[in-house]
């Protein structure tokens, strides 16, 4: 499905030469019929890189989102005439309104999943295109009769007409994509990938997944309310069938084609599609079967769209594989100036102090009780071994300490109850995990995803990860040192850092994930199968990385099914059998018990 394209990094760049190249066409002596269409080109690319930020970074569908440009455009043109405004009074409220309204909507819409969004947007652009038309509403928006918009003017002439609305759309068009292309690459945008990938991994990252969803939701909202306003600015008036529901798939098109997750390419499919549709005025209705067989053709052949296929080329031009030596050659001189970062890991409580205990913890998937009564404790600096067969529970008990699974009874981790806390709550106290399926975003870089980690050290803030504010490059500077300082400790080379995750072996996956899950500097890490997959030289590899972190005072729960791993770096182990401790002691002691043999049939000496 194309909303599983990469969503890019570091798009800065194609974004400026984008506009660059978009300063040209009035200069070019167009006729004013082709200058007007992409006046409105530059219109919708507003709001495409917004849906950009939505559906190609955070994998939500939404087939109605210029319904919030209509919201923007009657903004304008009802507090224009009901309360004499000029149109730049009206700027802001065109675009905080859909935001708003955006909020309204996502908090239910982002819980039911990529269809259900598609759906509820769906019908939220129909129920507007019928309100803006309806009889009750006609006191304000004057229905079908149409209301005339507020005009813009800069220096005293007219922003609406010619040139003068060309260049104020591309300055719409500029802040936005400069903008979407910062967050993109902010801490947030990083998490939005995250959520893309996995929801569980996120919120477990220390991730509002609900909140940052519905953050992007309103964004992409925003967005579509500037181009309403710039909508409204070239029409002139507005009636209800100025924003009929096709033009919210016409977006949505627009988007696809032009490469979604890059917001430069969004804005390289509006341009196409709208001369495209110039071109093709005169043929009628056969207008959506041009729009029809492009989509399928790039669902087919280029997923990538537009911006994938010039990507694909750039990538083949001969001079390429000197730049990017010169790119990697100037980030490892970066990297290598930055001081180690200063970590405030926990000292080692006396020996034998309690750090995690269940007690008495219930959880019942339909008539199968996955913990049944268990009974657990992890002392303050040891590495404690679960074992036992498949369906055992050992992973329900990682999954109940870290919020991700509810249960009856009683967790506590520093003498603190962790029942009913979510799990972005839960990594605020100390306690991080990672996962047998490491769950890294290839869409992102080694370092990047480590980075992630950090996350929860320090509160969300959506304006302050959208604008390059002195603290919030301080705040990413100290991820990229402790990011860095991570992957040195699980031992992966400098020169792996600024690969995709998605080009690296298994075992580097599991290393990454352990070093992101140490760059938040926990207390406890909860590790589930991180030898699964693995050959020899690789286990002893992760067996060798967990000891160091635990002699630097780490107090780690591991879950592996590989006896010899355990034994050869746990202190203490627990048995588990249908939910229930069936042995508790030192790896061999546990190993050898009568009770642990009769479970593993003789798999345990093996």
């Amino acid at each position: 499905m194309a909303l599983t394209t990469r969503a890019r990094s570091r798009m800065t760049t194609p974004v400026i030469v984008v506009l660059i190249i978009l300063l040209l066409p009035p200069l070019l002596g167009l006729d004013h019929r082709t200058q007007d269409s992409l006046t409105l080109a530059l219109v919708f690319a507003v709001a495409a890189v917004g849906l950009d930020l939505l559906s190609g970074y955070t994998g939500q569908f939404s087939i109605g989102n210029f319904a919030f440009a209509a919201v923007g455009a009657y903004t304008t043109a009802i507090l224009g005439e009901q309360l004499g405004w000029g149109a730049w009074q009206t700027l802001p409220f065109a675009i905080v309104f859909p935001m708003a309204l955006a909020v309204l909507l996502g908090v239910p819409m982002v819980r039911l999943g990529q269809l259900g969004s598609a759906y509820m947007t769906f019908f939220f652009g129909f129920l507007i295109a019928i309100v803006l038309g309806a009889s009750w509403l006609s006191e304000w928006t004057h229905g079908a009769g149409g209301i005339v918009v507020p005009i813009a003017e800069v220096g005293g002439r007219p922003a609406g007409f010619g040139t003068s609305a060309y260049y104020l759309a591309w300055v719409f068009l500029a802040v936005v994509a400069l903008l979407t292309a910062r967050l993109a690459d902010s801490r947030t945008g990083q998490s939005l990938r995250v959520i893309k990938r996995s929801p569980v991994v996120a919120a477990t990252l220390g991730i509002d997944v609900t909140r940052a969803r519905v953050t992007a939701f309103a964004y992409s909202a925003g967005a579509a309310g500037a181009a309403g306003f710039l909508y409204a600015q070239i029409l002139g008036f507005l009636q209800p069938t100025s924003f009929e529901l096709k033009l919210s798939l016409t977006l949505l098109i627009m988007v696809i084609v032009g490469g979604l997750g890059s917001v430069a390419g969004p804005i390289l499919g509006a341009v196409g599609l709208t001369l495209l549709d110039q071109m093709t005025r005169e043929t009628g209705s056969s207008r959506e079967l041009y729009y029809a067989v492009i989509l399928l053709v790039v669902l087919i052949v280029a997923p990538g769209g537009i911006f994938g296929v010039l990507e694909a080329v750039w990538a083949r031009l001969p001079f390429r594989g000197w730049l990017n030596s010169r790119a990697k050659t100037a980030d490892t001189g970066q990297e290598a100036a930055v001081p180690e970062p200063q970590h405030t890991q926990s000292v080692l409580r006396d020996p034998g102090d309690v750090l995690l205990s269940l007690d008495k913890v219930e959880v019942a998937f339909g008539g199968v009780r996955a913990l049944n009564g268990t009974q657990l404790t992890v002392q303050e600096g040891e590495i404690h071994a679960l074992m036992g067969p498949n369906g055992a529970g050992k992973t329900t008990i990682l999954n109940c300490v870290s919020g991700l699974q509810s249960f009856d009874g009683q967790i506590e981790f520093a003498g603190q109850s962790v029942r009913g806390l979510k799990p972005q709550r839960i990594r605020h106290l100390g306690i991080t995990r990672t996962f047998q399926n490491p769950s890294l975003v290839g869409d992102l870089t080694v370092l990047e995803n480590v980075q992630l980690g950090r996350y929860g050290r320090r509160r969300a803030s959506f304006v302050r990860d959208l604008l390059p504010l002195p603290s919030t490059l301080r705040a990413d500077a100290d991820a990229k040192r402790a990011a860095g300082h991570a992957l040195s400790q699980v031992g992966l080379p400098r020169s792996r850092w600024n690969e995709l995750a998605s080009s690296v072996s298994l075992a580097d996956q599991k290393l990454i994930d352990i070093a992101r899950a140490m760059v938040s500097e926990p207390r406890l890490l909860l590790l589930d199968e991180p030898t699964a997959g693995l050959h020899d030289d690789d286990i002893h590899a992760v067996g060798r990385v967990l000891q160091e972190l635990n002699d630097s005072g780490l107090t780690i729960l591991v879950i592996a099914h590989h006896v010899g791993f355990l034994r050869g770096i746990a202190h203490r182990a627990t048995a588990l059998n249908f939910g229930q401790a069936i042995a508790v002691g030192s790896p061999d002691q546990v190993v050898d018990d009568p009770r642990v043999i009769d479970v593993f049939l003789g798999v345990a000496h093996a």
